[in-house]
């Protein structure tokens, strides 16, 4: 989203110089979400609507404040239940940004990766 002056934001928390500034969408992948909030991390705080257990891994299936699903992977033994408002954590270099037209932009030199 965008603040009021109109500045990259993820809930409140100010994207300037981590991200190009053409970015329209930012995304990452189920698996890089974490619980625990780590060094040069992003935290989202979403409502669990749903979890889905399979062996290694829960998925969890997220929303947002905003009414924005969001998909993440967690251990299996993960203290969550549905309905729960819950932080997750996802470090810098796990984002991927995204043009208003969908395509995906290249990272900033100390941001992100392109790592897949």
């Amino acid at each position: 989203s965008r603040d009021a002056a109109h500045r990259l934001c993820l809930q409140d928390q100010p994207l300037a110089g981590r991200f190009p500034l053409e970015t329209s969408m930012l995304a990452f992948r189920p698996h890089a979400a974490q619980l625990s909030a780590g060094r040069d991390t992003l935290a989202i705080t979403a409502r669990v609507t749903q979890l889905e257990f399979s062996g290694a891994q829960c998925l969890a299936s997220l929303l947002t404040p905003a009414q924005e699903t969001l998909m993440v992977a967690l251990p299996p033994e993960a203290p969550v239940r549905q309905g729960q408002t819950l932080q997750v954590h996802v470090p810098l270099a796990d984002w991927h940004a995204f043009d208003a037209q969908g395509r995906r932009l290249a990272p900033l030199a100390q941001g992100l990766s392109l790592a897949a």
